[in-house]
């Protein structure tokens, strides 16, 4: 917000409390009312160069558009570092859900990949731009980007259920992951759109990306932990359960007294 600063005319007397964007040239006895409203040496101001009342210089309200700030045009501080975070964050967790739990490959991982990272930028490009039409524009692009990545990850799942058997282990928990995901981005947006347009503080805007943050990772912690869980249980289930294991009896054949071989078993199978 602009700063009011004290200026000299020049003969030891102030002028008054002049704002920081008030011009160089306008800063005298004698021009200071065009920017002013008035002051000293037979201007606006009282007698005897006594400084006249200066209209109140207020800062933009929190958030306004235009304000110089942090934020670039939002006025509100920016978090930049949570952006860069998301950038090597959210490809990891795409990742571990379309190539290791849903067993994509790479070509259907990728796009989605990409995209997600490109409207994470333009998202962030967003609080640095003029709001119309370029900031709009961007956060409209980055929805449609965020659709389209999303629709990418239920082919995911669509073609996952129609290429494996119906009792892969945790089959239904690799298929939430996906959709887990897609529910997590959606709500970071919200928070981003509420954020931008003013309906939220910014420290309510951290708390919510940090507990986000926190909660997809765990999320995602846990049901990797849930895959691997199956895995080993149907493991078990195979070996000590399903497993043909044919009863046997031994019969014990008598030998003749004069043998020297002792008497043999015969198996009987049941």
């Amino acid at each position: 917000a602009p700063r009011d600063t004290v200026e000299n005319d020049g003969g030891g007397g102030n002028i008054g409390a002049l704002p920081e964007w008030c011009s160089a040239a306008s800063r005298s006895p004698a021009k200071c009312g065009k920017c002013c409203g008035g002051c000293a040496g037979g201007s606006a101001g009282g007698p005897g160069g006594t400084p006249a009342p200066l209209p109140a210089v207020r800062a933009p309200p929190h958030g306004a558009r235009g304000a110089p700030g942090v934020g670039g045009t939002t006025g509100r501080p920016m978090y930049s570092a949570i952006y860069a975070e998301w950038l090597v964050t959210v490809p990891i967790l795409l990742a571990l859900s379309g190539k290791f739990a849903l067993q994509r490959s790479f070509s259907q991982v990728s796009r989605p990949l990409v995209m997600t990272n490109v409207y994470i930028i333009m998202s962030w490009a967003a609080h640095f731009v003029p709001p119309a039409p370029w900031g709009w524009g961007l956060i409209t692009i980055s929805l449609i980007m965020y659709m389209w990545a999303s629709i990418d990850m239920i082919v995911w799942v669509r073609d996952f259920r129609a290429s494996t058997r119906y009792d892969l282990p945790a089959r239904d928990i690799r298929c939430a992951m996906a959709f887990g995901l897609i529910l997590v981005f959606f709500a970071y947006g919200v928070v981003y759109l509420a954020s931008y347009f003013g309906m939220i503080s910014s420290h309510t805007e951290l708390m919510s990306f940090v507990t986000m943050n926190v909660v997809a990772k765990l999320g995602m912690l846990v049901l990797f932990v849930g895959i691997r869980s199956s895995q080993f249980f149907d493991l078990l289930v195979d070996l000590l359960v399903n497993k043909s294991m044919p009863f046997t009896r031994q019969r014990v054949v008598e030998g003749n007294p004069g043998d020297s071989e002792p008497p043999s078993t015969l198996p009987i199978v049941h």
